[in-house]
């Protein structure tokens, strides 16, 4: 994000120069937050040239790009949940057709080929023998052709 249009004009007081300096030297060790571009806002206003003052497009321009900010935001936090739910739909998703081992909520052992893989609200679930049990109950995997040439011999 550049903030050249966020920091104060060159032809304002020399505090909000200093602001502007220091809020560089912010953006290059780390990254502005909201808190940080309300507080440069708040830093031009209160240390504008009252023979100067920002016009008010400019004002309407930081505003527009502080409702960017927040929007980029939430998109952000947004498909960063989706691919952590991605990845763990994809990584449940390797056990279909898996011959598995899991612990019901009885604690008894329960052995079979997976043969749907689901999410409920948050929770990846796999259907082993007609039945859905929560994925973090496997305990145990092997390749069903495996398991199907073991069980024959």
């Amino acid at each position: 994000m550049s903030t050249s249009a966020i920091t104060p004009n060159a032809a304002t007081s020399s505090t909000t120069g200093s602001s502007s300096s220091s809020a560089s030297s912010t953006s290059s060790t780390s990254n502005l937050t909201q808190a940080d571009f309300l507080q440069l806002l708040t830093q031009e206003m209160e240390n504008q040239d009252p023979l100067n003052p920002v016009s008010n497009d400019q004002f309407l321009a930081e505003l527009a790009q502080f409702s960017n900010l927040q929007t980029t935001t939430d998109i952000d936090t947004t498909l960063n949940t989706m691919a952590s739910s991605l990845g763990q739909a994809s990584a449940t998703s390797a056990y279909l057709g898996q011959s598995v081992t899991l612990t019901d909520s009885n604690n008894a052992t329960v052995s079979g080929t997976v043969t749907q893989v689901s999410t409920s609200d948050g929770t990846e679930y796999v259907t082993v023998n007609g039945a859905q049990y929560p994925a973090s109950s496997i305990t145990a995997v092997s390749t069903a052709s495996n398991a199907s040439t073991s069980a024959s011999s």
